[in-house]
């Protein structure tokens, strides 16, 4: 994700890259030169896992993904920080030690401060990874709470990796999926406001 001054915001698996590189957050920023910008100091502890960042309107960045956090004894799976990277607020989190595999792969902020999520783990234990389990798409309101009233009965055949505003309130979603809302779609739809298929858009 790239901030209004032109650095960087790259996410990764820090168990796979760290060794030797002196990065183990999991996120990291960039200047414009392409080098690491020391300025930015992770609130995420070592093992983390970022998936998906993006820049909200106020500034703050969004990060996604398997996350540790000292001192908290839950595992964030969506966080909010500030632009030095300490921790603004734990959007959605998970007990330490539990089953419940939530990955979130794309995160993206909309102009009223509200954001949309992807959850591509389903919320389902190990041992129920056999059976059909459609991503869900998560709405939360500007102060961070996520919305329940955003029921999106997206129902897909596959998964959606990624989620993408296109104006008019309207999200265009892509992944590995077949259908959505049992009309074939080739892994690439759009969704209404609600976050139902928007029929007029055929692709």
């Amino acid at each position: 994700a790239t901030q209004p001054d032109g650095r960087v915001l790259v996410g990764y698996n820090a168990k796979y890259y760290s060794h030797g590189s002196g990065l183990a957050e999991g996120i990291a920023r960039l200047n414009v030169d392409g080098t690491l910008d020391g300025t930015f100091v992770p609130a995420t502890a070592p093992d983390s896992a970022v998936e998906a960042i993006a820049v909200a309107a106020d500034g703050t960045i969004l990060a996604g993904g398997t996350m540790s956090i000292d001192g908290q004894t839950t595992r964030p799976r969506l966080v909010r920080l500030t632009n030095n990277g300490s921790l603004s607020a734990v959007l959605h989190a998970v007990p330490e030690g539990s089953l419940d595999q939530t990955q979130i792969a794309s995160v993206l902020s909309l102009a009223d401060g509200s954001i949309m999520a992807v959850n591509d783990g389903g919320g389902v234990a190990p041992t129920e990874f056999a059976k059909a389990r459609p991503t869900e798409l998560w709405r939360f309101d500007a102060g961070g709470q996520r919305d329940p009233a955003f029921a999106c009965a997206t129902r897909q055949a596959g998964n959606v990796n990624v989620i993408a505003g296109i104006g008019e309130g309207r999200w265009a979603i892509g992944g590995d999926f077949t259908f959505v809302d049992g009309s074939p779609q080739g892994g690439l739809a759009v969704l209404r406001g609600d976050g139902t298929l928007d029929p007029t858009c055929a692709i």
